[in-house]
């Protein structure tokens, strides 16, 4: 006889107890059964990304048996509350033994937003006279710097503009050329523009150009 049991909650480790009779004499086995064998699957955690300054964020392990654990933070329950970026790491032990997974959480500064910009990502400096120039569209902005970079971290181009009007208008950022009047390469281009509302907000804007000819 092969006695089978099907085990609908999936990966995890369980308690396994066979008690077999033979002329009125029973015997009992009790042992520790891994579905899966693989200790990564035995919980899910996975990275994460918090904003700066925001609120605490939870980080839960999920495990379908009753179980022990330990975090890096020396907290002992199944879920922890944090703020910091850092690397997480939690021990899970149950009677099968120990299993452990970490988690990486990253910060980005969420306020790190655009206002009433239009920033295009291609543009054809071929002189057909159709998107020839790196131009942005811009309302309600009063100044403007921004600087223009190539895949080495070079700087391409450089400029403050202030004194603009509140209303819709075109600017023209770049030409693709140097700062010494040569003709740019074919490539990708990165840009960093800081601008300051008429409200006197700052806001900035980063990204990546694509120069085609």
């Amino acid at each position: 006889m092969s006695p089978k049991h099907y085990y609908a909650a999936g990966t995890g480790s369980y308690d396994v107890t066979v008690i077999t009779y033979k002329n009125n004499i029973s015997d009992t086995i009790k042992q520790c059964v891994s579905i899966n064998g693989a200790a990564t699957n035995a919980f899910t955690i996975t990275d994460t990304t918090i904003c700066k300054e925001s609120k605490p964020i939870i980080l839960e392990v999920s495990y379908p048996d009753i179980a022990q654990y330990f975090w890096n933070t020396n907290d002992t329950t199944a879920a922890i509350k944090i703020h910091l970026p850092c690397t997480y790491w939690v021990t899970v032990t149950n009677n099968c033994g120990s299993y452990t997974s970490s988690i990486n959480v990253n910060e980005v500064d969420c306020n790190f937003q655009t206002y009433n910009i239009t920033i295009p990502n291609v543009f054809t400096p071929n002189e057909d006279n159709n998107n020839d120039l790196f131009s942005i569209n811009i309302k309600d902005i009063e100044k403007i710097s921004y600087s223009i970079y190539n895949r080495w971290g070079i700087k391409m181009k450089e400029e403050t503009i202030s004194g603009l009007t509140p209303s819709n208008q075109k600017l023209v950022l770049w030409d693709g050329r140097t700062t010494t009047g040569l003709e740019c390469t074919e490539c990708v281009y990165y840009y960093i523009i800081n601008y300051t509302s008429f409200e006197n907000k700052e806001y900035h804007s980063k990204g990546f150009l694509s120069l085609v000819k």
